[in-house]
Order: C-alpha cells, then sequence, then structure tokens
C-alpha cells in the first residue's frame, strides 16, 4: 500500500488523476513515483508478465520505452461482495460496484462484511473519489471507530482510485467487519456524505523490524477532548461510549486526557452545582444544530464518567474550562452572564477584575478537584481578549487557592503575547501553574517555545502544541469547512520541532479531529516512529 505522506502530499491531485484515469503524465512533472490501481485495472490476480510501453514527447520528438515486467500473485484478499453485506438493510445501496447510500439518506444501520479468514490483516479500504466518512467496528475488539476521507485535505479529496490504510486486526474465521454510517451523515447526509466504497482489501500482516530506541521517551503525550464536538457528531450518551473514547486515546498513545467541559461564563457540560447545564439544540462550528451535547449532558456526568474511564485505563485526567465566551443571546449563555453584563467586555468577554467573577471560576474548578480529576487545566487560547495581567494573575490565584497546592495547574496561553507572558511568569514562579502550553490559532502560524523554556527553571514544565488545522477554522455555506488539515509530515515536523527545543510534551489540540483522521491518526506518538 501507499504510505500517508505519499498519499496525502507526494503527487498533485490532477496529475495523479491523469496518469490513474489516462496513462498521461504532463511534460514538465518531476515525480518519483506514480501509482496504478492493480484491482481497478484486473492485475491484481495475475501471476504472468505484464509489457510497459512509456512514450515521452523530447524535443527530438517521440522516444518509446519498453519492459516486460513479472507480475507475483498477491498476497491480498478483496471484498466485494456488497450485496451480500447488506444483506436488507434500508439505506444502502450498490451503485457502480461500490457501497453507498441512498440518495440524501443515512441509514442507521450498519453493513456487515464477513472476510472468512484467519490471522493479522492490514484493512485498506478501496476508496474511488473523493471522501469517506464511517464508523468501523471488527467483532473480536472492543472499541468502535470513527474514520474519515476529509474534504479538509485538499490533497487527498480530489484523488481518484485510492487506497486508505484503516490498521491492522485480528481476524477468526467468523469475525465480522461493521461498516455504518458516522452520526453526523444521518443527521445532514448532504452535507457528511457517506461517501462511496469499493472494496475491502485485506493484506497479510508482516511482523515490523524492530524500532530503533525512541527519542525524548521522557515526553509526554496529552490529548485535549472536547466532548461538546464528540456528542455533536458521533453521539456521546453512556458511561461505555466515554470510556471508548478514552481508549480511542490511549491506543494513540495518550499519557494525559484534557476534558473541556465548560467556558466561564457559558453552561457546562458536566453535572456541577456553579454553572447551569447545557439544554436545547446546541450549535456548531458547521452552523448546523445538534441535539447530542443536550443529550450527553441529560444521559451521564461526562466529566465524572471521563475521570473514572481514566482512572481504569491508566490515564492522568485534567478536567479542563476555557477562560471565556458567554455565547450572548444563546442556549448556551450562563446565568451570570445574562444578570451581569457590567462584568463583561465587549457583552461576551467575562472580565476577572472583579472579585466575584474570580470566585465563581475558582468555584467552578474547586468542582473539579472535588469530581476526582487529577489536574486542572485551563484554556486561555481561545479568545484570550481584553485581560490584563493583573486579571491574569488575580484570577490564577484564585484558582490555586481553590484547589490546594497538591493539585497541578495547567494553562495554554497565546504564544508571543507579551501580556500572557508577563502574566504567566510569576505564575510558574511561584508553582501556581506548573504546566504552560504556548499555542497559536492554526498549524500555519510557526513559534518558537524558547521564550517560555525559562519557566522549567521554575519546575514548571513547558509541552509544544499540535493543532489539526492547518489553516484558521472558517466555514462556507456553500461549500463546508473552507479551512485546511495538517497532513501527516506536517504534524511530525512540528513534533520534533517542539522537542528538539526542549518541550516536556505534545498537547494534541481538538483531538478528536485526529482520532477520526485517516491520515494523521497514527503519527502523533513520536515514541512509535
Amino acid at each position: 500500500g501507499i504510505g500517508v505522506d505519499e498519499l496525502a502530499e507526494g503527487c498533485p491531485a490532477e496529475i495523479w488523476n491523469t496518469a490513474v484515469w489516462e496513462g498521461r503524465v504532463g511534460e514538465g512533472v518531476k515525480l518519483n513515483r506514480l501509482f496504478w490501481n492493480l484491482y481497478l485495472n484486473g492485475l491484481h490476480d495475475g501471476s504472468d508478465s505484464v509489457r510497459v510501453r512509456a512514450e515521452v514527447l523530447t524535443a527530438g520528438g517521440v522516444e518509446a520505452f519498453d519492459r516486460e515486467l513479472a507480475l507475483q500473485a498477491s498476497r491480498a484478499t478483496y471484498f466485494v461482495d456488497w450485496e451480500a453485506a447488506i444483506g436488507g438493510v434500508p439505506g444502502w445501496r450498490v451503485a457502480g460496484g461500490c457501497l453507498s447510500t441512498d440518495e440524501g439518506v443515512g441509514p442507521a444501520q450498519p453493513v456487515r462484511v464477513r472476510p472468512g479468514l484467519t490471522g493479522r490483516f492490514e484493512v485498506i479500504f478501496g476508496v474511488p473519489d473523493r471522501v469517506l466518512s464511517t464508523r468501523l467496528k471488527v467483532s473480536d475488539e472492543e472499541w468502535t471507530y470513527p474514520f474519515v476521507v476529509d474534504k479538509s485535505h485538499a490533497g487527498l479529496y480530489h484523488k481518484a482510485h485510492k487506497e486508505v490504510r484503516w490498521k491492522t486486526v485480528s481476524l477468526s474465521a467468523d469475525s465480522v467487519i461493521e461498516i455504518g454510517p458516522n452520526p453526523n451523515s444521518v443527521r445532514n447526509p448532504e452535507l457528511y456524505p457517506f461517501g462511496r466504497i469499493a472494496y475491502v482489501k485485506f493484506v497479510p500482516a508482516v511482523a515490523s523490524a524492530n524500532r530503533a530506541k525512541a527519542r525524548w521517551p521522557e515526553g509526554k503525550l496529552a490529548f485535549y477532548f472536547e466532548p461538546y464536538s464528540w456528542s455533536f457528531c458521533y453521539g456521546l450518551n453512556t458511561p461505555e461510549q466515554v470510556r471508548e473514547v478514552v481508549g480511542l486515546f490511549r491506543e494513540m498513545g495518550a499519557d494525559e486526557i484534557h476534558t473541556h467541559v465548560i467556558r466561564f461564563g457559558s453552561r457546562s457540560l458536566h453535572h456541577g452545582r456553579v454553572a447551569q447545564r447545557c439544554e436545547g439544540k446546541m450549535p456548531g462550528d458547521d452552523q448546523t444544530h445538534s441535539g447530542g451535547p443536550a443529550e450527553m449532558v441529560r444521559s451521564i456526568d461526562v466529566l465524572r464518567e471521563t475521570i473514572a474511564a481514566c482512572r481504569e485505563l491508566g490515564v492522568r485526567h485534567y478536567a479542563n474550562a476555557g477562560l471565556t465566551n458567554c455565547y450572548p443571546g444563546t442556549d448556551l449563555e450562563d446565568r451570570i452572564s445574562r444578570e451581569h453584563p457590567e462584568w463583561k467586555t465587549d457583552n461576551w468577554i467575562l472580565r476577572y477584575s472583579h472579585p466575584e467573577t474570580r470566585a465563581y471560576a475558582a468555584a467552578i474548578v474547586r468542582e473539579f478537584v472535588e469530581w476526582g480529576a487529577d489536574g486542572v487545566s485551563v484554556d486561555c487560547m481561545r479568545y484570550p481578549h481584553h485581560h490584563t495581567e493583573q486579571d491574569l494573575v488575580g484570577l490564577f490565584e484564585a484558582i490555586r487557592e481553590a484547589v490546594g497546592e497538591a493539585t497541578p495547574v495547567c494553562a495554554r496561553i497565546p504564544a508571543g503575547d507579551v501580556v500572557f507572558f508577563r502574566a504567566f511568569e510569576p505564575l510558574a514562579r511561584s508553582g501556581i501553574v506548573r504546566c504552560v502550553i504556548p499555542s497559536r490559532d492554526s498549524q500555519a502560524i510557526q513559534f518558537s517555545l524558547k521564550p517560555y523554556l525559562r519557566f522549567k527553571d521554575f519546575g514548571c514544565k513547558v509541552y509544544g502544541r499540535v493543532d489539526p488545522w492547518k489553516t484558521g477554522l472558517w466555514w462556507d455555506k456553500q461549500s463546508g469547512y473552507s479551512s485546511l488539515l495538517s497532513g501527516p509530515s506536517e504534524v511530525r515536523r512540528d513534533i520534533a520541532r517542539f522537542l528538539k527545543e526542549g518541550a516536556d510534551g505534545i498537547f494534541v489540540y481538538q483531538a478528536d479531529l485526529f482520532v477520526a483522521d485517516a491520515l494523521t491518526r497514527t503519527v502523533l506518538d513520536w515514541r512509535r516512529w
């Protein structure tokens, strides 16, 4: 199969498609390799030789190159019997030999693929065009996986006849692989289409050679978990589903999970006593609404359940709050924002120059510790506007007093911001804040950790930040997300750069996007490179 770097970034889509469909490569194109899909060309079962002829237009005319190539019989097994897999489940259809969904319909039940194989296999999906948005589960395994070939990967989205690897699985003769739609595809199939699958390819797994000793083995990998987004897209209504998310993060290498349950001034996702709980249909970045977050809040206390799952699965847990966004005039706005407009700037930024707002935030994080969180995490990066050094220091002093000396406090702050640097240097020196994560709004904005490394002299850890979004998050009503997702090589590059600079770990922002992303879900843990 093709590696994720080459699939995403190695060959422009227009060159790929012309080569795959027509066998033509334009003048002046410099490529190391091109790939033809043997299955789609009916050559995957062959063991004979084939004649390959290349004709090149040069200044002297057309030059032809002929070569005889021997085809080895493929060790792969292809599943293509989609009629049998559908088995009468409504909402599915076979179109052009591919598994697809009925027009404008998101089927509620998965189809079942029975490979009839025994052993360990790499599972690869043949995606004939554009996107794939699915949930996958092997009957022999515990977790269900969201798996998305996203249109925000521009280099991948427009490629035809691509093969995308899922993972290595252990199969028995009776194993079943369930292929279903993601819940957001059921809710909004036009915006989040399932796509098409031409085939599922099973390749016998080869034992990997011993890896070299990992660099930076002491570094920690922290995942930012946003239950609001997960419940909005996939549903999160039971303790078992929460445990599944934590299990997926741990499988990807997570040492820490920072669970975001509130932005100060807005309603909460956990069942606290201070802030009101979320209810009603909640808005998303995609300009749609989902009942998922409110249903989650009605069904479970996601903070308690995440703490319990992390404790069971051996992952350190931080309860996370955002510095502020009151979401005025929406169902997300908390009573403190509605009743006290004088404590806000621009009607949506809660200010901490008031003892009442500091006490409000401190009371919320005190609940985090009472619930059993190992630490407290505060995101100052989103909506950092209007705060002064004095306000920030006063707020975090109140938080430290509320949670006690034994509980570590971590903060994500805007990289390069002088106000936040001046505020957090004394907070780090005094031990009030014990981990700082300098960040920017997207992966495309490069920054250095070097100004912050002095905090380590005070015993404060410094993490580098990886973001799934290569460019800032923008939404277009006609085309959907107009932002681009980071590619695998870009993610590796930034992880390595931060660790070389001296980072104590890597903080993965919006890790739920990485969990589902077909290209980057396997590249975050540098200890497995």
